[in-house]
């Protein structure tokens, strides 16, 4: 046993060797002394050799603590043996941090966190294994990647990809559990609560909603929904996650140019990360959530985004939608997509037909007002604890004067500001900073400009009486309606026929100044046969604000009946506008954004619109408090615009 114990320590053999040399003649009661103070053993075992004076007994003990000594020895061993098998000779700083960790595995102080990870993924395997069946893709890939994570060191780089992939791939969702009944009338009251008005969309809403409770196993159709800026289409993503009982994430896609914003990156790339849509999918731990895709109509046109969305949004190919990252199958199809945009009509077609439109308009002043006091109001008096109110003619005053867009974004910044000055005149006051501001006990519409400036606007009419070749259409934008007035001028000294065009059109209102130049020349052909007006005229038309680019399809009978009104020097109604596309035949197009071009003209004053007999559907449609004091006519072709314009009969008897 010495011997053994001799050769595994090196110090020991060097003092026994010491101990031979100075006692050459073997003294078994002191070799035993010498051992006990080289064993480094217990006060108790010392003090027992010492008292003991039996030789038999001194050896027993001496023996025993040889025998710890040699386990101890052999737990070294292979502590080194196992470290040595990993890095090999140097590295010497690594060895001793190895050293120690094994030390503290042996002493139960530190946990193998491999092994702790590898336990951590058989487990949830195992789930996968009786939800997915030991058959599935899913199954399979876990299992493959578990054992390479088994064959891996943790100090190699591959193994935290490894790990990092193994950790995503099981904190997915892959079961459906039931869902819970939807209650009509609850998720009303829902969206009630979070949205002012609305009804149509609400209606259309509420009807996607009662689908799913008919049958809930029929895979969801997206929702896209469309309208200007500021109108409330998010919160209206995160109320419908809310009326469901369902969690919400939102994916912005502006400005989206490459794939793996969505789809992940293939894992050959260092750094690979899963797309977006997973992220969202593990954040609410569910396959049957809300994923709100922001702005989907500003995805840039380069990198394959929309062949992204074509397949997440398709249900006949989202039931096995692979993230590029994962590459493992997901169904999606019990995923409720909501989109966003502001211009619906630059989506391309493929994928607008995979979603259900709801049309998102702007806010009436009525509305607007009661949003003000009912809600922007009272959460700008808890954000300053200012108790002033703003009485309601001004808050109308804002509405017509400082925001005319359809949302309210700007109409709740110019709120807060009114409460920021109105907080910093009450701070004022109390600190006698000299000159404070006045802090009324109410706002009214004289205190405006001191609080928020002078008035943005003045007036949407540039003309109160309109002269003759000027005319008021009707335009649309992805921020809402406006007037947008057509001005047509005879260039005096010119006696050649001749049109020229200002106003930054874009191509398609250009197309349509040929178009209405034609109709107008046939239109005066047949109202007075012999003006000859045209022939001998070089004409001016201009489009105002011409640092503002135009176009769109709905100006042309606007430009055929300010050309008309210049050549029979006639005006047209002071309370009209008008919109519309018109063909060489003069028959008078649909349009789009009917909604937001009557409430501009409401904003205008004015009561009188021609429109499309195509649009009196849309029409019909409309709330009590949007068509209201309206004059509408519908015209089919050119004949009933020239009649509502001039105020005179039909004058036509044929040629349309």
């Amino acid at each position: 046993m010495l011997k053994k114990l001799s050769e595994e320590d090196e110090v020991l053999r060097d003092g026994l060797t010491s101990f031979y040399r100075t006692q050459p003649d073997l003294d078994l009661l002191k070799l035993c002394d010498w051992l006990a103070g080289f064993l480094s053993l217990s006060n108790e075992d010392l003090l027992l050799i010492l008292e003991e004076e039996s030789t038999k007994k001194r050896v027993e003990v001496i023996m025993l603590a040889m025998v710890k000594k040699g386990e101890e020895q052999n737990v070294r061993k292979q502590i080194r043996e196992r470290i040595e098998s990993r890095v090999g000779e140097g590295n010497r700083k690594y060895v001793l941090e190895q050293m120690l960790k094994e030390i503290k595995m042996e002493l139960g102080v530190e946990v193998d966190e491999k092994q702790e990870e590898i336990s951590k993924f058989e487990k949830a395997l195992e789930g996968f294994k009786e939800e997915l069946t030991e058959e599935s893709e899913v199954y399979k890939k876990g299992v493959k990647e578990l054992q390479k994570l088994k064959n891996m060191r943790p100090e190699s780089q591959e193994y935290s990809t490894c790990l990092t992939y193994l950790n995503t791939l099981t904190s997915l969702p892959f079961t459906h559990p039931p869902s819970p009944p939807i209650g009509l009338l609850e998720s009303s009251k829902i969206l009630d609560s979070t949205h002012f008005g609305m009804k149509s969309v609400k209606s259309e809403i509420l009807t996607i909603l009662a689908q799913k409770t008919l049958n809930t196993s029929t895979p969801n159709k997206s929702i896209l929904l469309t309208g200007p800026p500021g109108v409330g289409k998010t919160s209206l993503g995160s109320s419908i996650a809310s009326s469901l009982g369902k969690k919400f994430s939102r994916i912005s896609l502006a400005g989206t140019s490459s794939t793996s914003t969505l789809k992940g990156h293939r894992r050959t790339y260092v750094g690979s990360l899963p797309g977006k849509l997973i992220d969202a999918i593990i954040s609410q731990d569910s396959l049957e959530g809300v994923i709100m895709l922001d702005e989907v109509d500003k995805i840039s046109q380069t990198g394959g985004v929309e062949n992204a969305l074509l397949e997440i949004l398709d249900p006949s190919q989202n039931t096995h939608f692979k993230d590029d990252y994962l590459d493992v199958p997901v169904d999606l199809s019990r995923v409720l997509f909501v989109l966003t945009s502001n211009d619906h009509s630059i989506i391309p077609p493929p994928l607008l037909d995979r979603m259900d439109v709801i049309h998102v308009s702007g806010y009436t002043l009525d509305e607007k007002v009661k949003i003000v006091n009912e809600h922007i109001i009272p959460k700008a008096r808890e954000g300053t604890g200012i108790e002033v109110d703003i009485e309601e003619e001004a808050i109308e005053f804002i509405v017509k004067w400082y925001s005319r867009e359809p949302g309210l974004r700007n109409l709740s910044r110019l709120i807060d500001k009114i409460y920021r000055k109105l907080t910093y005149a009450q701070v004022a006051l109390s600190q006698n900073i000299p000159n404070p501001p006045s802090l009324p006990s109410s706002v009214t519409s004289s205190h405006l400009p001191d609080l928020i400036g002078r008035p943005l606007y003045d007036s949407t009419r540039l003309y109160s009486t309109t002269p003759h070749g000027v005319v008021a259409g009707l335009a649309w934008s992805s921020i809402g309606g406006s007037l947008l007035y057509i001005e047509c001028k005879k260039i005096p000294g010119r006696e050649t026929s001749a049109l020229k065009v200002t106003g930054k059109l874009g191509e398609v209102m250009r197309e349509s100044v040929d178009i209405a130049y034609t109709n107008a020349l046939r239109v005066l052909e047949e109202y007075q046969s012999g003006n000859d007006f045209f022939n001998d005229s070089e004409i001016h038309l201009h489009v105002p604000e011409g640092a503002t680019p135009k176009d769109g399809p709905s100006a042309g009978i606007t430009m055929t009946t300010a050309l008309v009104g210049l050549a029979l020097d006639r005006p047209v109604r002071d309370d009209l506008a008008m919109t519309g596309e018109i063909s060489l035949t003069g028959k008078v197009l649909k349009i789009g954004g009917l909604k937001e071009k009557v409430m501009a003209a409401r904003r205008a004053g004015v009561n009188c619109i021609v429109c499309p007999e195509g649009n009196r559907g849309d029409w019909e449609d409309f709330d009590d408090e949007i068509t209201e004091g309206i004059e509408i006519h519908f015209a089919e072709d050119y004949r009933k615009v020239f009649e509502v314009a001039f105020m005179e009969e039909d004058y036509a008897t044929s040629g349309y």
